[in-house]
């Protein structure tokens, strides 16, 4: 008789042992499908534009002469014009401005039209001096018998604004889709409780309606403590989202579901055992 109880009692180890390696097997396979869902996923790529910092090109003034070296493709003349002309220039694109070298001792403003692209620029006249460029319209000065040679830089902002743009820039990012994860979600913070929970009867019929609120009170404290497990996942599954998109979240809610499924079987096997 104790032969047989051991032996039965043997075979129920086996195949308690036999039915935890299946599970155990059962979910690493599921698992390494989620990984290498979550590996491949591949977010939409961002392109960046660079834009040079100065100007491959640069204005001599030599001998009362304009020359221009570089790349003169950029330059347009405009023209040679008397300062008491009066001649209003035109408004340059974003992309572009004009530069004026001004002879006053002639009265001659030889003016041009630079294809800068966007951005604020200073001239620099002999490497040292900086003349910002307003208005789109850049003027120096220059006599006759003197050299002097014009370059053109992009003002680049303090790295401490950049900085600011950035961590302002990531801060709206994370907001936008922590918001877009809530308002697209299955789920809202204590659904349940909320659901359950109802004062409105509390002074209907004494005291029949205050003992009904006791009962839904009771019943949404319960479903508040499922709210808590439940939203633990969800807040898991935002901060996946605002990583790597949907793909993530819902890789979240794989893990988790699998979780509650192994821990429903282990109860189960628990029960059964003798």
């Amino acid at each position: 008789m104790t032969e047989a109880a051991d032996s039965s009692s043997g075979k129920r180890n086996e195949r308690s042992r036999s039915f935890g390696k299946r599970l155990f097997l059962t979910l690493v396979v599921l698992l390494a499908i989620a990984l290498f869902g979550a590996v491949t996923y591949s977010p939409p790529k961002s392109e960046l534009s660079f834009q040079p910092i100065a100007l491959p090109v640069k204005f001599i003034w030599e001998d009362g002469d304009v020359k221009i070296a570089g790349e003169q493709s950029i330059i347009t003349p405009i023209g040679k014009i008397a300062i008491d002309a009066n001649i209003t220039l035109g408004e340059p694109n974003e992309n572009s401005f004009y530069v004026t070298l001004r002879d006053k001792r002639r009265s001659v403003d030889y003016v041009y039209r630079v294809d800068s692209g966007t951005g604020s620029f200073v001239a620099i006249v002999n490497g040292t001096t900086q003349i910002q460029v307003e208005d789109r319209h850049v003027t120096i000065e220059v006599i006759e018998g003197e050299t002097k040679t014009v370059t053109f830089q992009k003002v680049q902002p303090s790295t401490k604004r950049v900085q600011t743009d950035r961590v302002g820039q990531w801060t709206s990012y994370v907001a936008t889709r922590w918001n877009e994860y809530w308002d697209t979600g299955w789920y809202q913070p204590f659904a349940l409780a909320r659901w359950a929970y109802d004062d409105s009867t509390i002074g209907a019929v004494p005291p029949l309606g205050f003992l009904w609120f006791l009962v839904r009170l009771c019943f949404a404290i319960l479903l508040g403590l499922l709210d808590l497990l439940i939203l633990g996942v969800c807040l898991l599954a935002a901060i996946a989202f605002i990583v790597a998109g949907p793909v993530a979240a819902n890789i979240v809610y794989g893990i988790a579901g699998l979780l509650l499924v192994l821990i429903l079987l282990l109860v189960v096997a628990v029960i059964r055992s003798p």
